[in-house]
């Protein structure tokens, strides 16, 4: 089976650039619109790193390449994506998983760790990058589900951003400029794009 990583890196960027492009008309928008609106292209770019991620593992695990040309670090050879999912599920495991994680590195590591190496590429980049996707997907939460549990992630996220605990909206959290060079929400898409190339080596 041949496979690439060049479709799931453009797919990837394309989507983020459609996120990008509603932001950008931003300024035409009612501010209360806009604050609602940035809590929905926040879920939907999560949902685009949560799919580059799979994609890319599974991808990896059957035989494509990075896109400078070298190959993976691999424990097993897959056959299909189907076989990797279900190889990352099962294989080696002593019970196997129902479901896979692709939210935090450590996450990520357990869900790929009997089929990638450890010491792969891939795993390494989404170490490098733990602090951001973090953040990230801790807003992302709260933003889904409001939860006393997801409210307690993004206090958390708060206090990383601004250095001490904030009683702040996650609209105004996401679009504002106060005391940042760049609002988290615009952070948020830039951080992405430098993961999903970083990942792929392009």
């Amino acid at each position: 089976m041949h496979v690439s990583l060049t479709r799931t890196r453009d797919s990837a960027l394309s989507n983020i650039g459609k996120i990008q492009r509603v932001y950008d008309q931003f300024p035409d928008l009612p501010l209360e619109t806009r604050y609602l609106l940035s809590e929905i292209l926040l879920i939907r770019l999560s949902s685009v790193l949560e799919i580059f991620f799979s994609e890319a593992a599974y991808k990896l695990a059957c035989g494509a390449a990075y896109l400078d040309g070298s190959a993976p670090a691999l424990l097993i050879n897959c056959k299909s994506m189907q076989s990797a999912r279900n190889n990352m599920l099962k294989h080696g495991r002593p019970k196997p998983r129902s479901f896979l994680k692709w939210t935090a590195a450590p996450a990520i590591k357990d869900s790929v760790e009997k089929v990638i190496d450890p010491t792969d590429h891939y795993v390494i980049t989404v170490y490098n990058h733990s602090a951001r996707i973090k953040e990230l997907f801790k807003v992302r939460n709260f933003a889904a589900h409001r939860s006393t549990s997801s409210r307690e992630g993004y206090q958390d996220a708060v206090r990383t951003v601004y250095g001490r605990k904030r009683n702040i909206p996650i609209g105004v959290f996401l679009i504002s400029n106060a005391h940042l060079t760049i609002n988290n929400l615009q952070r948020y898409l830039v951080e992405s794009r430098v993961i999903i190339r970083e990942l792929c080596k392009s």
